[in-house]
This record gives structure tokens, C-alpha cells and sequence, in this order.
């Protein structure tokens, strides 16, 4: 087939596959699992090195998991749980809130055995002296609720438990003691207290590892805190805002703080998680609002590498193209997992969901060569069955003419002799 052929043949297969048809809307939400039936699915953790998801349901008690790359799912802890909450991942284990128990447990994602997180009996004295208790704990020996109510590490507060979870460069965890207005740490199996006396409540955590500032908010809070966590460990334990209006509640963009430090133009409200992404720099806070006819969830983008740290809605309130089911929208947003730097995987509990948000599409396919021009030369004959004729032989040159013999020059005739003059008269 000639250039020109194929090109046509290219040209038409593109039109009959719909090639011409609208690109694909970006941002945009699918469905990864569909729940069967109404349940109360909050924590989500996602497992890099099994491409897997793990997932806890406060209604039924238990921890599932599902295989990104087979699509299989399937229950791998139920025992002795009751309402697991908030998730965290790291080193090949499962960290989660046993909100029920008020406890915090963890799973080994590789054989799914659920225990403990602390084997020691130990305590920090501090703590012991602050809060005035006797410094034991309750339950069986070597089997204790590490994390208690009443007074012990997570403080009751109408719905003490431990928290959001966050886990940290150096294997160690930050759990939030919302009962207490503290900070909890988790490193090599002891709890120690990390930031307290906060003058707020943290409920959900997200670490930046590229300048180790720890975000929090308050429950349905509307605003974003931060604790540098190399400071905080240092003994500075400031506690600043990067978005948000103290006298405002809204789903506004903007600027989270103004060039000069104060607040900025956006508004956030009613904060239920935050994570943050690494390569992008952005951090991304889940909030309910009231449409007023009903409570729906967006998903807002953070810039934390930005002065003003500048927020922008990337998912509900139609920002973002419900790929899966327009008439869906995001309807109570809880835990978030970064998959990559363009996916982020989120629990939407009121649509019994896991969701998918793909933030920009892949890039578009390389251009078809051009069709040959009209004006191009055309192919070279085939060559004549006949004989070639044989060329023209080039006309000799003409023989020069024989060169003539030199003749002498003819002699010069002598001068004639002049008769001698008559002689003169006497």
C-alpha cells in the first residue's frame, strides 16, 4: 500500500472507533468496591507491596481486604472487634482504632494476626502524675487495653478512643488522644506522650515527610493545624493554622494563609480526614457540608510547598466527573489513602463505597503522520521490455590539415647603382 493508502486507512479506523468524540473529564471518580449492603465503613489503608487495599466496618466489626490487582475481596479479621475506626499503615503491618474497645491494635498484613500494640507494662510516670491515676492497667496481664478510657490514655470524652493514626518515617506511630487534647506516640511497642495541654481536639492526622510538619483538626472542625514534629520533639510544641477562617464555615478556595501570616480568603468545615501526598506536596482534607436538603462530601487540595498554601475543591460539589454514577455525589467522605501521585483512594460511607479520584487523565497519543503531499514525485516507471537503443556514438573530431613546409623568405633585390653626377663647369 502506498504512504497515502495507509493514512486513509488510519484516518477512517479513528473515525469508526469514536476517536472524535470528547476526551475523557478530568478530575474524575469510579467506583473500586460497591457495598452490598448499608454498613458503616470508615478506615482505609492501602498496602503498596500487595497492591491491596484494607478497609474496617464499624457497623459489622470487622477488617477486609481487597486485591487491587485480582478484584478479589474477602473478611480477614472479626474477632473480639468492635467498631475498628481509623487505619494506618507501615512496615507490613495494619494500625487501627478498636473504637469500640477503646484500644489500639495491630494486624500483620501478611498472615492477618491481630494483637496489641504495647507488650510492656510500663508506663510514663509523667503521664502517670498528670493524670492522677495509679498508673496500672486494666484488663489480663500481657494481654492489657493499651489504650484506655478514664482517665488513662485516651481520656473519655463522650466518644474517647484513640483516633486518627499516622505513621511516620521511623516506624513510629502519632495517634490522636481527642479526649485528653493530646498526641499520642507509639514507638517499639511504648506509648509516650508526644504534644498535650493542646487547647484543641485533634480527631484526623496527616504527616508531610518533606518538611515533618504533623496536620490536624478537630472533629466537623474548619480548621488546619500544624506541629513541626522535629521541633514539637525538641520541646517546641507551637501549634499554628494553615487554612481555614476561624468565623467562617463554607467550602470557599482561596488562599489558606495570607502573605503576611494571617488568615487567608478560602473556608473550609466539617473536616473528617486529611492525608498528605509526598511527590505532589499537596495535602487533602475530606469535609461533610450541609447542601441543606442533606449532608454531602468534598475532597480539598492543600499546596503545602506554596507561602499561602492555596486551596482548591477536586472532588463533589461538581468539581469532579462521577465516571461510575452522575447521580451519586460524594456523600460522607471518611478515610483517605494515597495510591500514587494522580489516585487517591477514599471511603464514601453513605453510597457504601470505596472510591477511586483520578486527578488528571494519561497523556494523549502521539499525532499520525501527515498524508503525503500532492505535489510529491511520483514513483519511477518500470522498465521498457524492449531493448535499450544503443547511444549515439559522438561525431569524431575533424584531422587537422597537414602543417606546410616553412618556405625561406625571397631575397631582397639590391638597390640599383646611380650613375655618378656630371662634372661640374670650370
Amino acid at each position: 500500500m502506498t504512504p497515502r493508502a495507509i493514512w486513509l486507512v488510519c484516518f477512517l479506523l479513528l473515525v469508526l472507533t469514536g476517536a472524535n468524540t470528547q476526551a475523557p473529564a478530568y478530575p474524575r471518580i469510579t467506583t473500586i468496591i460497591q457495598g452490598k449492603t448499608s454498613t458503616d465503613v470508615w478506615g482505609l489503608a492501602y498496602d503498596p507491596g500487595q497492591n491491596a487495599l484494607f478497609y474496617s466496618r464499624t457497623d459489622t466489626g470487622d477488617i477486609r481486604m481487597y486485591d487491587l490487582d485480582s478484584g478479589k475481596e474477602r473478611r480477614v479479621a472479626v474477632n473480639g472487634l468492635n467498631q475498628p475506626k481509623f487505619m494506618a499503615f507501615s512496615e507490613g503491618t495494619v494500625y487501627f482504632s478498636d473504637y469500640g474497645n477503646l484500644e489500639l491494635k495491630q494486624m500483620d498484613a501478611s498472615d492477618y494476626t491481630v494483637s496489641n500494640t504495647v507488650s510492656s507494662n510500663d508506663e510514663d510516670e509523667d503521664d502517670v502524675r498528670d493524670r492522677g491515676d495509679q498508673g496500672r492497667w486494666r484488663g489480663n496481664r500481657g494481654r492489657r487495653r493499651i489504650l484506655q478510657s478514664g482517665g488513662r490514655w485516651y481520656k473519655s470524652d463522650g466518644n474517647g478512643a484513640p483516633q486518627g493514626i499516622v505513621a511516620l518515617p521511623d516506624g513510629s506511630l502519632l495517634v490522636a488522644d481527642r479526649g485528653a487534647k493530646a498526641i499520642r506516640k507509639l514507638q517499639n511497642g511504648a506509648l509516650s506522650t508526644f504534644a498535650d495541654k493542646l487547647k484543641h481536639r485533634p480527631f484526623c492526622l496527616a504527616y508531610n515527610v518533606n518538611d515533618g510538619n504533623l496536620y490536624f483538626a478537630e472533629e466537623a472542625g474548619n480548621l488546619v493545624y500544624a506541629i513541626n514534629v522535629d521541633s514539637c520533639s525538641s520541646g517546641d510544641c507551637s501549634v499554628s493554622v494553615i487554612a481555614g477562617q476561624s468565623a467562617e464555615r463554607n467550602i470557599k478556595d482561596g488562599t489558606g494563609r495570607s502573605l503576611g501570616g494571617g488568615e487567608g480568603t478560602a473556608a473550609l468545615t466539617g473536616i473528617m480526614s486529611m492525608v498528605h501526598d509526598p511527590i505532589s506536596n499537596t495535602l487533602y482534607v475530606a469535609e461533610d457540608y450541609d447542601t441543606g436538603t442533606d449532608l454531602q462530601s468534598v475532597i480539598r487540595a492543600i499546596y503545602t510547598s506554596v507561602p499561602t498554601y492555596d486551596v482548591n475543591t477536586v472532588a463533589g460539589k461538581l468539581s469532579a466527573f462521577l465516571a461510575d454514577d452522575p447521580s451519586s455525589p460524594p456523600k460522607g467522605i471518611r478515610e483517605m489513602c494515597i495510591l500514587d501521585s494522580n489516585n487517591i483512594a477514599f471511603v464514601d460511607s453513605s453510597n457504601v463505597r470505596i472510591r477511586k479520584l483520578t486527578l488528571s487523565g494519561p497523556p494523549p497519543p502521539p499525532l499520525l503522520p501527515s498524508p503525503p503531499s500532492p505535489l510529491s514525485p511520483l514513483s519511477p516507471l518500470p522498465p521498457s521490455p524492449l531493448p535499450p537503443s544503443p547511444s549515439p556514438r559522438p561525431p569524431s573530431p575533424l584531422p587537422s590539415p597537414p602543417s606546410l613546409p616553412r618556405l625561406p623568405p625571397p631575397p631582397i633585390p639590391p638597390s640599383p647603382s646611380l650613375p655618378p653626377p656630371p662634372p661640374s663647369p670650370s
